[in-house]
């Protein structure tokens, strides 16, 4: 290659990298805040049920993989 072409060529591949770079760095990211607003979510449910279990006297089945309350 000649040397403009290689450098030109370089430039690109330098580009590509810090676009993937960004690219990965914002999707760790976003996959950070999303479990922690799961778990969030989470644990506000199981507040909110064992605090109508304990005013209500009762016992609730729950199928956390189904989202399901079911007394």
């Amino acid at each position: 290659m000649s040397g403009k072409i290689q450098k030109a060529w370089l430039a690109y591949i330098e580009a590509q990298t810090q676009a993937w770079n960004v690219y990965y760095e914002a999707t760790t990211e976003a996959r950070r805040i999303h479990d922690e607003t799961v778990a969030q979510a989470e644990k506000i449910y199981d507040e909110v049920v064992a605090q109508v279990e304990k005013e209500e006297g009762i016992s609730l089945y729950r199928d956390k993989t189904k989202g399901d309350v079911i007394d």
